[in-house]
């Protein structure tokens, strides 16, 4: 983890917004050597299909092919799914805003307890946050309220933007420091969460 919880592609390919770690599970034998029931990507805040979406599934292409994609997104105008990938994959567009905390219909911890299983391998992406000049984001309370679930045991690999004050790239949410950030990744981390930010 670098000094300021920015990742690879800041710091060596500088790219502003990026998640891609060094490596992703599949690559490791333990991960190769199970089976699962479904292997499922989960990108809440999608935006559109050219973003993380088609990077994530690139990114695990190599290693896994994802039985099942769901994209949680306000806003699907421009939603545009090349046809290569509505014929390999199935995808799935939720149009929604998602909640935390309230455990309805919109909460994804609500919508993992409905929709994963034990055996199942799960990829959650979670940047869902009102712009970079707003006071707050969603995804401190989104991680700590997955951490203090039971759905955490669900989730095989999780990346988010956790945002906090740095000026630098225009990120202005004071209630959280670059030394935060890197202690709740490097804490979870330590014990065997695979967390990229």
């Amino acid at each position: 983890i670098y000094y300021d919880s920015r990742n690879f592609d800041f710091h060596e390919l500088d790219v502003l917004i990026g998640m891609a770690p060094y490596r992703v599970l599949p690559t490791f034998p333990s991960v190769q050597e199970r089976t699962y029931s479904r292997k499922i990507l989960l990108d809440v805040g999608s935006n559109r299909f050219l973003g993380s979406p088609k990077s994530m599934i690139d990114m695990y292409a190599p290693f896994m092919d994802f039985d099942e994609i769901h994209m949680f997104e306000p806003d699907l105008a421009g939603m545009i799914i090349p046809e290569y990938y509505k014929e390999h994959y199935s995808i799935h567009c939720h149009q929604m805003n998602v909640t935390v905390g309230t455990r309805d219909e919109k909460d994804i911890v609500t919508w993992l307890e409905k929709n994963i299983e034990e055996d199942d391998f799960v990829v959650l992406k979670f940047d869902m946050d009102h712009g970079a000049k707003q006071p707050y984001t969603m995804e401190w309370g989104f991680l700590s309220d997955l951490m203090h679930s039971e759905t955490f045991s669900l989730v095989d690999e999780y990346y988010t933007e956790l945002n906090f004050y740095y000026p630098g790239i225009k990120w202005f949410q004071k209630h959280h420091s670059i030394r935060q950030s890197y202690d709740v990744l490097r804490q979870l981390r330590k014990c065997g969460v695979a967390i990229h930010a």
